[in-house]
């Protein structure tokens, strides 16, 4: 097993509560993916851009170090070897005061914005508790990825007309990926990430089953399939 699969199955393994703890302590680095990019991913597309960042071994030494934060030693001892969680568990020589003192200054900051999203999601979330028993399930990452998978060259017509996206961001994505497949999903995620609750698969079927969509039926199986349950 490779350490893109590994990765994998490290991420898979997190907890709701500790993917957030995960993604909190990697916001805090000094050398990671911008923000934006990896607020409320789950583990298929967290894994993807670690790996695009980093580079599929570097990835692997930062999945480490933050599990040693979150603490998850349990995930430690079971996908790392005795040497590399020696390392993790050896203090760091470079860092000086000052380099301390701006580290610990970020995590506080990074604290209290957590703490004041935990507040605002207790205060307003009380309101819509019951509304949200009545939720469709959202779409998953790994349906999106299966789905990008079944696109062809007519994607960025798609993104365009028919899932709301302008034509600089359709650049943006086309640019900031080497690989066709992972262009598709990041698109397709944005759009998950901009309909929010709206965003389910149901949602999705409906969008892409239109006649004038260049994309057949039999490619959105991943979709109706979740869509009949």
């Amino acid at each position: 097993m490779n350490k893109r699969e590994k990765l994998l199955d490290v991420l898979e393994e997190l907890k709701e509560k500790d993917r957030h703890k995960f993604i909190f302590h990697l916001k805090s680095l000094k050398e990671r993916p911008p923000c934006s990019q990896i607020e409320n991913l789950q583990d298929i597309g967290l894994a993807e851009i670690l790996i695009e960042f980093y580079g599929e071994n570097k990835a692997w030494e930062v999945t480490k170090g933050v599990l040693s934060k979150i603490p998850r030693n349990d995930l430690l001892q079971k996908h790392f070897s005795n040497e590399e969680r020696m390392d993790t568990s050896t203090p760091t020589k470079k860092h000086d005061v000052h380099e301390r003192f701006q580290d610990k200054t970020k995590s506080d900051v990074c604290r209290e914005n957590a703490r004041k999203q935990n507040l605002n999601s207790h205060v307003f979330g009380k309101h819509s508790k019951n509304k949200h028993k009545s939720k469709r399930p959202l779409v998953t990452e790994r349906q999106l990825m299966i789905l990008a998978g079944n696109f062809g060259k007519e994607w960025k017509n798609i993104g365009i007309q028919f899932l709301g996206f302008a034509n600089y961001e359709i650049e943006q994505f086309d640019e900031g990926n080497t690989d066709f497949k992972m262009k598709v999903f990041y698109m397709l995620l944005h759009w998950k990430m901009r309909g929010k609750e709206k965003a389910t698969p149901h949602k999705l079927y409906k969008i892409l089953s239109k006649p004038d969509v260049p994309l057949s039926i039999d490619k959105l199986s991943c979709l109706q399939k979740e869509k009949r349950k």
